[in-house]
């Protein structure tokens, strides 16, 4: 729901592609979701510190519209050297429960940190893996070879694709004449709303 001329990156980014973001669970599901979340943080913020990165966790960042729309959001781990960035999203989940969105909302990263005039060389999402694998796999992104746990599946986003496909203004335009539709989204595990009538409207964060 567009509110107040703001809009998050990731509902921004999962409302266009048909996908839900008010997740219902049971608290020791949703605990459980955010210790392996926040494990995979500090396991990743570990190893890129290892190799002369700065990072910061929860990084905002945000960017005004020509139409006034506020877009913003918080960056899992965003991570500097030399004025290059590397911005990553850690999903809790398999590679194979991954969303189309996923690669969305880091494109949608890239183009706002683009137009605070920050050097974005990399953009990773970072899954689980079915087992604890020891060690290490390095790969370049960029001038860079990353070394990062071996526990994990990474997905390198091709910048030039997200840039395109986050054409921010078109989606933003799209996602305003969508919220006027009469629909919501009611599953198992979500209850969310596209529109201000919507009867889940209650349950929306701000």
């Amino acid at each position: 729901m567009l509110k107040k001329n703001r809009i998050s990156v990731k509902q921004l980014a999962s409302v266009n592609l048909g996908s839900c973001t008010h997740f219902i669970g049971d608290e020791d599901l949703l605990n459980s979701f955010k210790e392996k979340h926040d494990r995979i943080v500090q396991d990743i913020e570990i190893a890129m510190k290892n190799i002369g990165f700065n990072c910061n966790k929860e990084k905002v960042v945000g960017s005004k519209l020509d139409d006034g729309i506020l877009v913003s959001g918080r960056i899992d781990l965003y991570c500097e050297k030399n004025n290059d960035v590397i911005i990553f999203e850690m999903k809790s989940s398999f590679i194979g429960n991954a969303k189309p969105n996923d690669k969305l909302q880091l494109g949608i990263y890239y183009v706002l940190l683009s137009k605070i005039g920050k050097n974005v060389v990399g953009a990773i999402l970072v899954y689980n893996k079915d087992n604890n694998e020891l060690g290490y796999e390095s790969f370049n992104v960029g001038k860079y070879k990353l070394s990062l746990p071996k526990k994990y599946f990474y997905y390198i986003v091709d910048l030039k694709e997200a840039k395109i496909t986050a054409e921010i203004s078109n989606i933003v335009r799209a996602f305003k004449n969508y919220s006027n539709i009469d629909s919501y989204i009611i599953g198992k595990h979500c209850d969310f709303c596209k529109n201000l009538n919507c009867p889940f409207n209650s349950k929306l964060s701000a």
